[in-house]
């Protein structure tokens, strides 16, 4: 769905924070920083988002900044995938 995915991508520009999701590394993982204690225990592969990175789901579904500067939140996450694999 997303042609010229780049990996690693240029999001999050601060800093990764908890529970968002981005691919800071060269693996096609989404990382995240999970939160103390308990919590979603989500993971996201490039197969789930249909070859989408974090950088480009914010230009499709023309998300905020908060989004560029900290990754992709988990219920945009859980949104897009759901989104991306509907009949």
């Amino acid at each position: 769905m997303c042609p010229g995915t780049v990996i690693p991508e240029s999001v999050p520009t601060m800093e990764l924070r908890t529970n968002n999701f981005a691919l800071v590394d060269e693996d096609r993982d989404f990382d995240t920083t999970q939160p103390e204690g308990e919590g979603p225990d989500a993971f996201f592969d490039i197969f789930d988002t249909a070859g989408c990175s974090c950088e480009q789901i914010i230009e499709e579904q023309e998300l905020g900044n908060g989004h560029r500067k900290f990754g992709c939140s988990l219920g945009e996450m859980r949104e897009w995938v759901e989104l991306v694999t509907q009949p």
